[in-house]
């Protein structure tokens, strides 16, 4: 099938009229290929089902008319594309690669296609902490820029794996670019927002954030991040108004949940927190970020038993939740079981590197064990990921008695 057509942009204009059958006297041959204009046409149609049961949420429905499309037309390289992206909305990212694999073996040159395929690589990458499927995620989307240089979306997603990569400057421009091919992107400018907001760009990031909330007043990422942006410039009370506005324009929005429970932590305001945190739970329950900050707000309350069945539950939803392991790991220390303890901890630095916490709590659980060497070691990583940590005259002192200790052994 030569019409293009891409799920993203759902365009329909023009395509009844590129298929409109000339009249003429039928020969043999002529009835042949009015039939075949007739199964193509056929399935066309279902390819339109689908997308509208697809654009109401009813995924299933969707499903099934795109695969009575492809049954009438197995060429049909934008059905397989949007079963792709059903799949991908389902959660099956395995299932989604599979059809946009199809639907780059029938057209290589599908630009759609190539971004979707980048956005599940780039999604996996994420959830498994597997690096080579973000240089898959790269090679699809520049592909599918190569393609269609006015494709935002893959823009986007490139700006985002080059985030998650910790290329905040590389990230920006990506961004910018997918600003430029549309201006109405709200996503872009609020990407943008808070990759500039990581480079202590506060002012920029504040200015593409409420550009964002101009074009949609109820975006809640950008009204979150806009309160995390005013967290981190010292201003806590507008952080607050911020985050409880992103959870009323959307209910559905965990992040927000999260942040200002754990903003109602640092404040010292424990009952807040809990009640928050617990709305989180409710409005889904599959969460691990949610389980977390639930975990963490009944330990303030001292309810260690919940807090136990909370961060259980958080690293059960996501065992490349490294925050999760890390809190896990801090409260089987708490509760004297260093070798599950470790477990957790070393999960967790396994996950991220760059988590502080864990070795602290590593150098504690093995200066305990009069193990100074990989006390020592691991209080040291410790020194280096938070160099003006609260406790680091302790920690460094401690560092000194124990290399004093090792000296005497040689």
């Amino acid at each position: 099938m030569s019409t293009r057509f891409f799920f993203k942009l759902l365009i329909f204009s023009g395509l009844w009229a590129s298929l409109t059958a000339v009249g003429a006297p039928l020969t043999s041959v002529a009835v042949a290929s009015s039939l075949q204009a007739s199964v193509e046409m056929r399935a066309i149609v279902h390819y339109f089902r689908g997308a509208n049961f697809q654009r109401d949420k009813e995924l299933n429905e969707a499903i099934d008319q795109y695969k009575q499309a492809l049954k009438l037309d197995d060429q049909f390289a934008e059905a397989y594309n949007n079963l792709g992206t059903v799949y991908f909305e389902k959660g099956d990212y395995g299932k989604a690669t599979e059809f946009y694999e199809k639907a780059l073996d029938l057209h290589q040159d599908f630009a759609a296609a190539h971004s979707n395929m980048g956005t599940v690589y780039a999604r996996q990458a994420h959830r498994m902490n597997v690096t080579q499927f973000y240089r898959r995620a790269i090679v699809h989307l520049q592909k599918a820029i190569e393609l269609d240089p006015n494709l935002p979306e893959a823009y986007n997603t490139l700006g985002i794996v080059y985030h998650r990569r910790g290329e905040y400057h590389r990230s920006s421009e990506f961004f910018m670019k997918a600003k430029q091919v549309r201006p109405s992107y709200v996503d872009a400018y609020n990407n943008l927002g808070f990759t500039l907001s990581r480079l202590g760009q506060l002012d920029r990031a504040r200015k593409e954030l409420l550009a964002a909330l101009q074009i949609d007043s109820h975006f809640a990422p950008a009204r979150h991040n806009l309160g995390m942006l005013n967290l981190r410039a010292g201003d806590p009370e507008a952080a607050l108004k911020a985050l409880e506005e992103a959870v009323v324009n959307n209910p559905d929005f965990i992040a927000s949940y999260v942040e200002l429970a754990a903003l109602h932590l640092r404040q010292d305001q424990d009952a807040e927190a809990l009640q928050v945190a617990r709305r989180a739970v409710q409005v889904d329950p599959t969460s691990a970020q949610a389980q977390n900050i639930l975990g963490l707000s009944h330990l303030r309350s001292d309810d260690e038993k919940a807090a136990m069945a909370a961060l259980e539950e958080a690293v059960k939803l996501d065992d490349n939740f490294a925050e999760g392991h890390a809190n896990l790991g801090a409260l089987l220390v708490l509760q004297g079981d260093p070798k599950r303890a470790l477990k957790e901890l070393d999960r967790a630095t396994e996950l991220d590197a760059q988590l502080a916490d864990p070795y602290r709590y590593r150098g504690n659980i093995f200066f305990r064990q009069s193990e100074s060497q990989r006390s020592i070691e691991s209080f040291s990583r410790y020194l280096e990921l938070v160099p003006d940590a609260s406790d680091a005259e302790q920690v460094s002192s401690l560092i000194d008695l124990l290399r004093a200790i090792e000296e005497e052994k040689d």
